[in-house]
Parts: C-alpha cells; structure tokens; sequence
C-alpha cells in the first residue's frame, strides 16, 4: 500500500471513530434528558398524591350524583404549606384532582411545584391577573401538558365527545363553597381566537366573548344562554407547541356552601 493510500485509511478510521463517539454521546445524552424528565415526573406525581392522602377525602355519594362534590378538602392543611392556595380543581372524568395556586406572575409556578421544589411539571396556577376567589367573568387558569397525562396532560382527551356529555363537570372547591362549572367549548388550536380576554364586572364585551368561544369549539356542545352576571373558567394546558395551547372552558353552574 502506497503512503498516501495508508494517510487516506488513517483518516478513514479517525474520521468513522469520531462519528461512533458523537453517536456514543448523542445517545447518552438523550438517555439522561430522558431519565432526568421521567424523574421529575415521578417526584410531581409522589408529591401531589402526598397532598391529596394528607388533605383531600373523597365525597363516596358524588360518584352516583353529579350535584355532589367529588372531593372535600383541609385548606388549612395547604395553605400551612404554601400561603398561595387559592383552590383545589377536580375533574373526575380525566382522573384530574390538584392544588390551585396565585404567583405574583405567570411564570413562578410553571417550574415550581406546590412545595416549591423546581420541577418541569409547576403547578396549576390562577392567572395573576384575575380575582383568585373566582369573581371575574373569567378566571383562567394554567396548567402543564405533561406527556404523562398529569397536571393537564389529560385534557385533550375531552376531543372525544362521550367523555364531555357522561360527565360535563369541572369542580373548583374553595375554602367556604364548592363551584360546578359545565364544559360548554373545547379548543384544540388557540391561535388568533382571543381566548385569553378578561373583563371587569361591568364589561358588555363579556357576553359576546362567551357566546363566540362557545359557537367555535370544536366538539359541538349546547350553547348555554349567558349574561352580565355569568361566570367562567378558562383551563389552558400549556402545550409549547405550534398551534397553541389546548383549552377548556366551562360555566359556572352551581354554587355550594361549605
């Protein structure tokens, strides 16, 4: 073999060496940012099922009356923990059962826990912006769509029509009532609909929001009769995706005292 034949098999095998080592990496890499997610998973999951053993009991009647109540909760139990509780979330259909929390933003509790240990899973957080008793024409509310269905991971599993019409119900329990809101839209694309809109108590513009993100939702549903007085809740699963977030938005119902 001639010496530039033997140059070209040297650079040959450096160069085959130096690709198998960054394959090598790439692959550990994505092993760990894999293994280091499913963790975090797993420590949310371990730390809000603590929650619900220490301050949630569930309601045995609810699961044949949809009027009930499905949980009763010990705020005084949460708020010792985190002076930001506002609320406790329930969907009974999605498996959905959560502390809800006020930052001073938006963005705290995207990657904070309830027990404010960082986590990629955050917390369900009422918009900073809104009255965190539940006054407001809207009150939204944000949540992670974490690919293992927790947090609001499950809500785009309301696509299918059966699971909305068996049970329509998205329960906010607070420290003195209980509230029964009713699914009556569901977007799948929130691009360009303006469906992050707040209004005051006195804003006409409400009624005609309502009535528009009702008429477009993609799972046709009945269009409730709104007005001044009505109350919503919007349920925004950040997706971080193209098409926006997943959204979920329902009428208040029913109101419970404690």
């Amino acid at each position: 073999m001639t010496e530039r034949g033997e140059r070209e098999r040297k650079r040959n095998r450096i160069f085959t060496a130096v690709v198998v080592i960054i394959a090598v990496a790439a692959i550990a890499a994505a092993a760990f940012r894999a293994f280091s997610t499913y963790r975090m998973y797993r420590e949310s999951h371990s730390e809000y099922d603590s929650l619900i053993s220490h301050a949630v009991s569930e309601n045995e009647e609810a699961r044949y009356d949809q009027s009930l109540p499905p949980v009763s909760v010990d705020f005084d139990y949460l708020t010792e923990k985190n002076q930001d509780t506002r609320a406790w979330i329930c969907m009974n259909q999605l498996g959905i059962s959560y502390p809800v929390v006020r930052g001073v933003d938006n963005y705290l509790y995207r990657n904070e826990t309830f027990l404010k240990n960082e986590n990629n899973a955050g917390c369900i957080f009422i918009d900073y912006r809104v009255d965190s008793g539940f006054n407001d024409p809207n009150t939204v509310i944000y949540g992670e769509s974490i690919k293992n269905g927790s947090m609001f991971g499950s809500l785009n599993k309301l696509t299918s029509e059966n699971i909305v019409r068996s049970d329509p119900y998205v329960w906010i329990m607070l420290p003195d009532k209980s509230l029964r809101y009713r699914i009556f839209s569901i977007h799948e694309d929130t691009r360009g609909i303006g469906v992050y809109s707040f209004f005051n108590g006195k804003d006409s513009g409400f009624v005609e929001y309502a009535k528009k993100m009702a008429s477009e939702s993609d799972i046709p549903l009945d269009i409730p009769d709104f007005n001044k007085d009505s109350r919503i809740i919007t349920l925004s699963a950040e997706t971080n995706e193209e098409n926006g977030n997943y959204v979920v938005q329902a009428l208040l119902d029913k109101t419970l005292q404690n």
